[in-house]
């Protein structure tokens, strides 16, 4: 069978409606503008497109007459090109980039245009026609027919339990995460989690899982706020997908979420304890990281979380794949979960970042320090991370900065032309470095030092830490002490 696939995209920006940069530009020229883009990034001539298919969920005024044939013609495409415009509401998009593939796929055309285009301010105005748009005998006996889109996300929101205050709590999570990473003044590489399911086998959610479960409807519908929210974020933030894990998904859910947001970072905790690994082996047939390497594109974008309990042959092709596997050493200590396959995983090409899953403490030279211990105790040999003569300090940084930077899709990790401005500076007069060689500092910072030995911090340029303080610290301790005051008091 035929194969259809996606050569290019382009869009406009969002505006305003009515109030926005374009709320006086035509429809046509919004929509001829992105095919003209599109068709010159996919590589083909404007000649050989044989078909433009465009959606428009309220079919007047500006987006009237065909709109799909006239934006071709507004792109420059010649007259020859053929237009179809489809109404389908709010799928009217979608619906139009499908029978788009469908021309490819079962009419024989070789290169479509699909898409989509609105625009609000020049159609859904005074002028707009509703003259007789209700049938009577419809409006009596299939009433639901001209709902508007606020009652029916009501009535479905009822239905299933979703209360509004919920809908608005859950985007509000994000939205706070990206303010306080701006407040901090770090670099945000946030990442939305699909958590479905309360365990192994579709299990329901329960308890405090409730609060942070969704679907991948839901899921969908978070990823597009966040990635609107993100245009007035710093240049330096990402967006990537978290699958929390093979418990709290399901295979087509995973499937599902790679393909649509798989292009930037994404994590996955995998195999962090033993009764998830026997859970899952249960479940799907084989142990997690055996049945994730066999049914999912695992390569150099993948973060995987934890990756405790591998046996030999996951470890290898792991490694191999180029995935990152994200460490957190002082929690999975704390709670006992077991030892990674350090030695096993460098051995093999494999990178590994490091970073925190704990409110016990959190400091990123004791993250690597208890990271070469737990290596120590499991080889009992000493400078176990090395991999040979030298620093341990300086093997076990150079690893972490760029296995961390490939993890966040950041460009960071070294002090490089093009890189961001993600620097660190520490006090080398302190008493736990003053006696060190400058090759022994990265020794003495992970080993030795307390944390106040760091001075200054920079992300992306900004200045966030200043003399050994944050330049928000009052500010932020101040809204902590606050938030901690409120929780204690449900309690």
């Amino acid at each position: 069978m035929r194969e259809a696939v996606l050569v290019s995209t382009a869009r406009t920006p969002i505006g305003k409606a009515y109030r926005g940069a374009f709320n006086n530009t035509q429809a046509q020229a919004l929509a001829g503008h992105a095919i003209a883009a599109a068709v010159a990034r996919s590589g083909v001539t404007p000649d050989e497109v044989e078909d433009v298919v465009l959606g428009a969920a309220l079919q007047q005024g500006s987006t009237g007459g065909n709109i799909a044939r006239q934006a071709a013609l507004r792109a420059g495409l010649p007259v020859t090109v053929a237009g179809m415009s489809l109404d389908r509401q709010c799928a009217s998009g979608m619906m139009a980039i499908a029978t788009a593939a469908k021309q490819i796929i079962d009419d024989g055309m070789r290169v479509v245009v699909g898409g989509g285009v609105e625009s609000i301010s020049l159609v859904q105005n005074e002028h707009r026609n509703a003259f007789r748009t209700r049938d009577p005998w419809l409006s009596e006996h299939q009433p639901g027919l001209y709902m508007s889109m606020l009652e029916t996300a009501e009535i479905v929101g009822e239905r299933y339990g979703i209360s509004r205050a919920a809908q608005d709590e859950y985007a509000l999570r994000s939205q706070q995460r990206t303010a306080a990473a701006q407040q901090a003044g770090i670099g945000l590489t946030h990442l939305p989690v699909l958590y479905a399911f309360g365990g192994a086998g579709e299990k329901p959610l329960a308890g405090g899982q409730s609060r942070f479960g969704n679907d991948f409807g839901r899921y969908q519908h978070l990823q597009e706020a966040i990635r609107t929210a993100a245009s007035a974020t710093p240049d330096d933030t990402v967006i990537g997908c978290a699958p929390h894990s093979l418990r709290a998904v399901n295979p087509v859910m995973l499937r599902e979420a790679v393909a649509a947001f798989g292009d930037g970072p994404l994590h996955i905790h995998i195999a962090e304890q033993t009764k998830e690994v026997e859970d899952i082996s249960a479940w799907l047939g084989a142990r997690p990281v055996e049945w994730l390497m066999d049914n999912a594109p695992v390569s150099n974008n993948w973060c995987l979380i934890h990756a405790t309990h591998m046996n030999e042959r996951e470890t290898h092709r792991a490694a191999q794949s180029g995935a990152v596997a994200g460490l957190c050493p002082i929690t999975e200590s704390s709670l006992g979960d077991g030892i990674f396959n350090g030695l096993d995983w460098i051995g093999h090409g494999g990178n590994y970042g490091i970073g925190s899953d704990s409110n016990i403490r959190i400091s990123a030279p004791l993250e690597l320090a208890t990271l070469e211990y737990s290596q120590r105790l499991k080889h009992r040999e000493r400078n176990v991370l090395a991999a040979g003569p030298g620093s341990t300090g300086t093997a076990l940084s150079t690893m972490a900065l760029a296995g961390g930077a490939q993890a966040l899709g950041r460009a960071s990790g070294a002090i490089k032309t093009g890189f961001w401005a993600d620097l660190a500076a520490i006090d080398t007069d302190h008493p736990a470095l003053c006696a060190l060689k400058p090759e022994q500092w990265l020794d003495g910072l992970i080993f030795a030092a307390p944390d106040g030995v760091f001075t200054d911090l920079w992300s992306a340029g900004r200045h966030s830490v200043k003399s050994g303080r944050h330049v928000a610290r009052d500010a932020v301790e101040t809204s902590y002490r606050q938030t901690m005051r409120n929780l204690m008091s449900r309690m």
